[in-house]
C-alpha cells in the first residue's frame, strides 16, 4: 500500500434553506460533499439543491444519488 494517497470525504447539508433572496423564493435541502488528500487539498467539491429531506443517516447516499446522477457515459 505504500505510494496509496488516501482521501477523505467531508459532507455538509442544511435544510428549508432559501434558494435566493427573494420574496417568491423556494426553500430546498443543500449538501456539499468535498474530497481531501493526505496534505488536505480539495480535490473535489461540489454542492447539490435537493427536495428530499437530508439527515445524517443518508446523507452519504443523496450524494452518492447525485453525482451518480450527472457522470456522462459515452459508448
Amino acid at each position: 500500500m505504500d505510494g496509496e494517497e488516501k482521501s477523505k470525504k467531508h459532507y455538509r447539508f442544511a435544510s428549508q434553506v432559501l434558494l435566493r433572496d427573494t420574496d417568491d423564493a423556494l426553500f430546498v435541502n443543500w449538501c456539499e460533499l468535498t474530497i481531501t488528500d493526505d496534505n488536505n487539498r480539495v480535490i473535489y467539491r461540489n454542492g447539490f439543491a435537493t427536495d428530499y429531506p437530508l439527515n445524517r443517516k443518508n446523507i452519504k447516499q443523496v450524494i452518492e444519488a447525485g453525482r451518480t446522477r450527472w457522470k456522462i457515459i459515452i459508448r
